[in-house]
């Protein structure tokens, strides 16, 4: 069964997360949500169970473009998200675990090219993280500790000069290394 909710403001993502709520609670397992902009175009499909998000979901630009891919087990965000620029090219990856992110994570320019590679534990930063010019040249690389960067962190100038490199500790500059 599809149900079909018009909704007024799709930006305000709570108005539609309580939408979803109250629907739920009426919902066959399984039972897919359906979500439109104002102009009639599809929004967002979530499949619920009960009054929980279950399995993927989909969001969409007002052009019919993919916009977001995630996934949720027992109404909790998990498994790899996607995320789109409305032109269709990969924005994002992202791993989740038990609505945190979990893994490595990836974020991209429209062009294609990367823009940052993170890694994450239990929804904090942790280990290397590099950062990258729309040209592809690297722009920075740090290292991340519990959520704070730590150690040293170097800059570089899109010609790869390096332009700082401070020593960190609780993420505050301590000092040339």
């Amino acid at each position: 069964m599809i149900r079909i909710v018009r909704q007024r403001t799709p930006a305000l993502c709570v108005g539609l997360c309580f939408i979803g709520f109250l629907l739920s609670a009426q919902t066959a397992p399984g039972e897919l949500i359906t979500f439109y902009y104002p102009s009639g175009k599809l929004w967002v499909e979530s499949t619920y169970q009960g009054r929980r998000l279950e399995g993927p979901r989909r969001e969409y630009y007002e052009n019919g473009a993919l916009k977001m891919l995630d996934s949720y087990s027992k109404g909790v965000r998990c498994g790899i998200i996607k995320k789109y620029y409305d032109n269709g090219v990969l924005l994002g990856v992202e791993h989740f675990k038990d609505g945190k992110r979990n893994g490595t994570a990836r974020v991209f320019y429209k062009n294609g090219r990367m823009m940052a590679h993170l890694h994450f534990i239990d929804g904090r930063r942790e280990g290397p993280a590099k950062a990258f010019y729309e040209s592809g040249a690297l722009m920075g690389e740090t290292i991340y500790r519990q959520g704070v960067k730590a150690g040293k962190s170097t800059y570089y100038d899109e010609t790869g000069a390096v332009k700082a490199d401070p020593l960190l500790n609780h993420g505050q500059a301590v000092g040339q290394p």
